[in-house]
């Protein structure tokens, strides 16, 4: 299965566990912020984020959040003078109201992202090939590319997370 397979999935049956990101927004504190894919056709917006810096994960090197049912997202950041930025996430918050979800991330340097939904679902894995860290981000577009997870990766799950609304 590759990552962009996730969004076509039934995650439904999926259950709130333990060490819930819903439920203790903190443990995706110091995870990196890969891509934000937006599919107008589904409603869905799903956010790839590397784990490799974030020890809250055990084993598992790469999630995606994926919401679904998605009224609004909002990304804001300041312009950019590199290639490539590591977005470090310093900031996760889950507001839930009767029937919708706001999502907001914090993320270094200086960006926001905000996504409106009526469900979300936090899925874990490990991305073979992509190595323990994370790439030098002044490295050739080549290096980055390689060390970092990509919508077409393949992917072993390791959890699935459902927020109940």
């Amino acid at each position: 299965m590759n990552l962009d397979d996730l969004l076509w999935m039934d995650l439904t049956e999926s259950e709130e566990g333990p060490d819930n990101v819903f439920a203790d927004p903190d443990l995706l504190l110091e995870s990196s912020l890969v891509s934000v894919h937006v599919d107008a056709l589904s409603s869905q917006v799903a956010l790839l984020i590397d784990l490799r810096t974030c020890p809250s994960f055990g084993s598992a090197d790469t999630a995606v959040l994926l919401a679904r049912g998605v009224t609004s997202t909002a990304w804001k950041a300041a312009q950019r003078s590199t290639s490539f930025t590591a977005w470090t996430i310093l900031g996760f918050d889950v507001d839930e109201d009767d029937d919708e979800v706001t999502l907001h991330l914090a993320c270094n340097p200086g960006a926001s992202l905000t996504v409106v939904a009526t469900e979300a679902f936090f899925v874990t894995g490990v991305v073979p090939g992509i190595g323990a860290g994370q790439p030098d981000y002044g490295d050739a577009a080549a290096v980055v590319r390689a060390g970092v997870a990509h919508w077409h990766s393949p992917i072993s799950v390791d959890e699935v997370q459902r927020l109940q609304l």
